[in-house]
């Protein structure tokens, strides 16, 4: 009995791990494989465009609400009809809607977020494929050694590709992470002082 449960652990792991791909044999691709994968980077990229365009209109319709809700508390106050109490009802009928808009806001730039970050990296591992093959075609076909600065070049070309990857991170992933902080009240120990 315990000689099965020493035996349990390491083929459950060695089951998790292993690749049912691996066991078959490398069929050659047919044309429809290679015309969907020829197609999908495309798509990805018009699919990021209108993303960002979706992005853009529903901050814009966000942002008018907001300002419609606030022109007619604001005319409702002006009133002379209008007492505390129902303006408290009104604050408190169009608060949530507010914060509704607020948080659809941040759940869609995250959503854009992740899917930039995604295609860049289906861009990047594209690229570096590419690159590999255009280097390892160059070396092979005119015979050049392969350790010289032509390698370190091509290395430095897909590098500089990842480091996009970092700029998107800093450049949307950062104002993001402020404004999820912002809406709900997080604070670094370091960020006290700052409102």
């Amino acid at each position: 009995m315990s000689c099965r449960s020493q035996l349990f652990w390491p083929i459950c792991v060695v089951l998790l791990v292993s690749d049912p791909a691996l066991a078959q044999e490398s069929k050659p691709l047919h044309w429809w494989e290679v015309a969907t994968g020829i197609l999908a980077i495309p798509v990805a990229i018009l699919g990021l465009v209108f993303s960002y365009a979706t992005f853009v209109k529903t901050r814009l319709e966000a942002q008018k609400i907001e300002l419609e809700i606030r022109e007619k508390q604001k005319a409702l106050a002006e009133s002379g009809s209008a007492t505390p109490e129902v303006q408290e009802v009104a604050k408190s009928l169009v608060e949530p809607l507010v914060d509704n808009a607020r948080v659809n806001y941040i759940l869609l730039r995250f959503v854009l977020l992740y899917l930039i970050l995604l295609f860049w990296d289906v861009f990047s591992k594209a690229f570096t494929f590419l690159l590999t093959g255009a280097f390892l075609a160059w070396t092979n076909l005119f015979e050049v050694p392969k350790r010289n600065a032509l390698e370190i070049v091509f290395y430095g070309a897909t590098q500089l590709v990842q480091f996009g990857w970092i700029l998107v991170v800093i450049f949307v992933g950062v104002p993001l992470y402020r404004d999820i902080a912002k809406y709900i009240g997080f604070k670094l120990p370091w960020q006290k002082g700052i409102s």
